[in-house]
């Protein structure tokens, strides 16, 4: 028996090699693409700086405004969490994401190939999968950003891992550990509740009896929930809210929906003429997917559940991923409807389903293969190649292009912009006014005050601006504007502002206004 076992081992030992070095290849190839740092947007601030915060015994914070500081609710706190935990070995959490996403990078490729093996019962399909992973542009711009997607990447991968060996094998700790795992993606985004309530829906149908449900169930949540229930305590004490969402109805514009269907089919089809609209068939690709994978999971679901002798097993990993896929994609709708109505369909968004139809693509031509059918063993070769050489064109211009220059408030317009410079020069009693302290603070480190241009003018906004511009004449503030577009503002705010300033720095779309030495 021992020997049996060890040759099994010698044998998956190439397999397990070549894993490690594909994982390895992406960590450096994430590593020589980001010589600027990990791009930072909005979020990133608030994770860098909420682990700064930690850091600096302030609690987790919001430091990147100079008003009152009030507790981060909006951002779960695990990926600041981790930065400050690397803060305390001397990595400053702006230099500690890099290293973690690079990490987190080659741990996903090294999963997805794991992944693949066990789903299909051969190394080649984890190596596929595995390549598939490493060569998609999309994803290296994603894990090139100082955002929670791939630590959140990592705990889905890791959660249908468990989850399927569970079913596979009913071993209790596969099952607790797919709790805790589940309940780490929970207080990394809110939309882990995705993940919890998939893994929920695959145990009822995969568990034979309710006993057996009830049980597993429980364990599951036993060990999922605490985590999650921690936070929102901590938030409720500390804010008297659970989360800064309130629900309001504000439905998806078309604009977002086309700017979804254009990163879909950029996605799927990286090598493509641009300038042809493909909103029909991009619409068209992605209705079909979901209708089939929904008469997939629902079929192969409903006869598990009742399960009649004839009807076979479904494969546990592909039906959880599909089943992800789906509840995933109405939450993220739901939160855009309901919750959240700025978040737009971009890459880092709909990471998770891309990451979901990979695995189901694979796992389907795997399944082609299979059958031994000559023509579609032929057919599916010439579409896996099409696919990885369209895709290892797209991933070198990718590289070649996040070597250029950083990523959002990475990048030297905004590191090496006069206004930065400008605000890196003030001294530290002069307020900062802004539309944007997330690009304040990730240029200069330097905490500022919030401005909305976007608010109608009444008596209270009105005072409120007029104290800002006599601060500004003053001496005692600078006005520093991001981006502004006088289509998107509201032009009697922005006057009232400006009233007798001086434009001291102009940046594009960016300006810096303080006192007018003439008046």
């Amino acid at each position: 028996m021992g020997k049996a076992v060890n040759r099994s081992r010698l044998k998956a030992l190439p397999f397990f090699i070549g894993l490690i070095l594909i994982s390895v290849f992406g960590g450096i190839i994430l590593a020589i693409s980001t010589p600027m740092g990990m791009g930072q947007i909005n979020d990133s601030t608030a994770y860098i700086a909420g682990a700064r915060s930690v850091l600096a015994g302030t609690g987790y914070s919001e430091i990147w405004l100079a008003s009152n500081t009030e507790p981060i609710i909006h951002y779960p706190p695990l990926l600041s969490s981790i930065l400050a935990l690397m803060g305390v070995f001397g990595l400053d959490p702006a230099r500690g994401i890099r290293a973690l996403n690079i990490f987190l990078y080659s741990g996903n490729i090294f999963l997805m190939g794991i992944l693949g093996w066990r789903m299909t019962s051969r190394k080649l399909v984890g190596v596929l999968l595995a390549l598939g992973f490493t060569l998609d542009g999309t994803l290296l711009r994603v894990h090139a950003y100082a955002i929670s997607e791939p630590l959140f990447i990592l705990l889905l991968i890791s959660s249908i891992l468990l989850i399927g060996r569970y079913i596979n094998n009913k071993i209790t700790h596969l099952l607790v550990l797919a709790g805790l795992v589940t309940g780490l993606t929970l207080i990394t985004r809110y939309v882990g509740l995705a993940v919890l309530v998939t893994i929920l829906v695959t145990l009822i149908i995969f568990i034979s009896t309710w006993r057996k449900r009830l049980g597993a169930l429980g364990i599951f949540l036993l060990f999922a929930l605490p985590l999650l229930l921690a936070w929102i305590y901590r938030n409720q004490h500390l804010t008297g809210m659970a989360t800064n969402r309130g629900i309001s109805w504000h439905p998806i514009s078309i604009d977002n929906i086309r700017f979804g269907l254009t990163n879909f089919i950029d996605w799927l089809i990286p090598i493509h003429n641009t300038d042809f609209n493909y909103y029909l068939l991009s619409a068209s690709i992605l209705g079909l997917i979901f209708c089939v994978v929904l008469a997939w999971t629902g079929y192969t679901g409903i006869m598990n559940f009742i399960r009649p002798p004839r009807i076979p097993k479904p494969n546990p990993y592909a039906f959880t991923t599909g089943v992800f896929l789906l509840i995933y994609s109405g939450s993220i709708i739901a939160s855009m409807s309901f919750f959240d109505g700025t978040t737009k369909f971009q890459d880092r968004i709909l990471s998770p389903i891309y990451i979901a139809l990979l695995i189901l693509f694979v796992t389907l031509f795997a399944w082609v293969w299979i059958t031994q059918n000559m023509k579609a063993r032929v057919l599916v070769s010439i579409v896996v190649f099409i696919l990885f050489f369209s895709s290892s064109i797209n991933y070198y211009q990718v590289v070649v292009k996040l070597r250029q220059d950083g990523l959002g408030y990475t990048s030297v317009r905004f590191q090496k912009s006069t206004i930065a410079n400008h605000i890196r020069q003030l001294p530290e009693k002069i307020k900062i006014y802004t539309n944007s302290p997330p690009a304040v603070y990730s240029t200069t480190d330097r905490s500022s005050y919030i401005i909305f241009l976007d608010t109608e003018l009444n008596d209270s906004t009105l005072k409120y601006f007029s104290n800002i511009n006599y601060e500004v004449h003053t001496g005692e503030a600078v006005l520093a504007l991001f981006g502004v577009s006088m289509d998107t503002i509201n032009n009697s705010v922005f006057d009232q502002l400006t009233d007798g300033l001086k434009l001291r720095v102009k940046y594009g779309t960016h300006m810096l206004y303080d006192n007018n030495p003439s008046q």
